[in-house]
Parts: C-alpha cells; sequence; structure tokens
C-alpha cells in the first residue's frame, strides 16, 4: 500500500511539472500610437530567449511563450523599446515614435559601416531633401547625378 501511494505521489508531481512547462502562444497587433497605422517588421522578442518573431504586413505577431513571469520585447527603428509582461494571450501595443536621433555612418563597397571621421579618403553625402526634391517615383533614382562615380542601371 505504501509503494502504491509514493508510486501516485510521484506521478502526480511528474504531471505537475508538465502542466506548468506548456508553452502559450500569444498573438496581437501593433499600431502607431498617432496614425492609429498597423507597424510591419517590428521585432518581438521573448526576455532572456533566444526566442524572437517579427510582425507581419497587417503588423500581426504570434508567439510562443513558456512558464509565467516572461516579458516581450518590441522594438522597431524610430520607436521607442516597449517591454510589457506577457501574461494574457491578446497583447497589442501602441509604439510612440522615437525623438533620439541615429548616428551618422558609411556604408563602404562591402557592407561595412564606419563612422565618416575614421575614414581614410573623401566621402559624399546626400541629404534627405536632396532626394526629395528630386520628384522621382524611385528613390534610386534620384540619386542619379548627385553622387560622384554612382552608376544607376534600371533593368526591365
Amino acid at each position: 500500500m505504501k509503494k502504491t501511494k509514493g508510486l501516485f505521489t510521484v506521478i502526480l508531481m511528474l504531471c505537475q511539472v508538465v502542466i506548468f512547462a506548456q508553452a502559450r502562444v500569444i498573438t496581437g497587433t501593433i499600431k502607431d500610437s498617432k496614425t492609429n497605422e498597423t507597424l510591419p517588421g517590428v521585432t518581438v522578442l521573448v526576455e532572456g530567449t533566444t526566442t524572437a518573431t517579427t510582425t507581419d504586413v497587417k503588423g500581426a505577431y504570434s508567439i510562443s511563450v513558456e512558464g509565467t513571469g516572461k516579458k516581450l520585447i518590441f522594438s522597431s527603428v524610430g520607436y521607442t523599446l516597449q517591454t510589457v509582461l506577457a501574461d494574457k494571450d491578446v497583447i497589442d501595443v501602441s509604439f510612440v515614435a522615437s525623438t533620439i536621433m541615429l548616428k551618422e555612418t558609411v556604408i563602404t563597397a562591402v557592407g561595412i559601416s564606419r563612422e565618416k571621421k575614421s575614414l581614410g579618403y573623401a566621402s559624399q553625402e546626400v541629404k534627405g531633401e536632396a532626394v526629395e526634391g528630386a520628384r522621382e517615383m524611385n528613390v534610386v533614382n534620384s540619386l542619379e547625378g548627385k553622387v560622384a562615380g554612382l552608376n544607376i542601371t534600371s533593368s526591365s
């Protein structure tokens, strides 16, 4: 009889461990707080893990979270980082635009980025106003003639 009770207790404890280790799927939508438009490409990360996803074209996401007490970290360029407790099955987030300016970087030939002052050669800069004033449908075409040595070839 004692062996049966002991076995039953062990089985009960194992079932409890399995129940607490199950993953939940959390879904939601991410929108801009000012325009109320959905934001695609926002990164959603479970804090302390490597589990992450990004929002789709409609600003929706779905991520699996194991255990309780976890937090979701939402990040996107141009918006402030947000951390939310993952205690619900549906979490919608409104992003606030960030006022912090990004540092100036220069992209070199192979895609290696450097600070402008660390370069040993001359580099050219194109301001946003110059691209806006070009009135081209394609942003790449508006760079034509603005940078020395830049050849733009359109493909059909």
